[in-house]
């Protein structure tokens, strides 16, 4: 009777360590996809902006914290302008959630 639920056994966490191994895998490439986003932001020159950004999705939530502050070339200048506040920061594929940034969007030219 051993003899046969041995192999029974191992074949079963056989599958189920694959099957988790494939599982974590797959959540990898997810969180490590590029993606495109924007930010709705407030720059020292009193003006707002959408700026775009290239980056790993796992790092879209932190993106605020590291645009605010930062010295960015924008559209309307070629020299660096300060970044004094972020208000949003979204895929690109997404609207923004107020209706400023929305229109902003709407005009930026891509």
């Amino acid at each position: 009777m051993n003899k046969k639920i041995l192999p029974n056994v191992l074949i079963s966490l056989l599958i189920f360590t694959t099957h988790f191994t494939l599982a974590d895998t797959q959540g990898k490439n997810v969180i490590s996809k590029t993606i495109n986003a924007k930010c709705h932001v407030v720059l020292a020159n009193a003006k707002e902006d959408i700026l775009l950004y290239r980056l790993k999705a796992n790092k879209l939530k932190s993106l605020p914290q590291r645009v605010s502050g930062s010295k960015v070339t924008t559209s309307n200048s070629k020299n660096k302008v300060s970044v004094l506040k972020v208000h949003e920061c979204v895929v690109d594929e997404k609207e923004f959630s107020s209706a400023r940034a929305k229109l902003l969007d709407k005009n930026f030219a891509r």
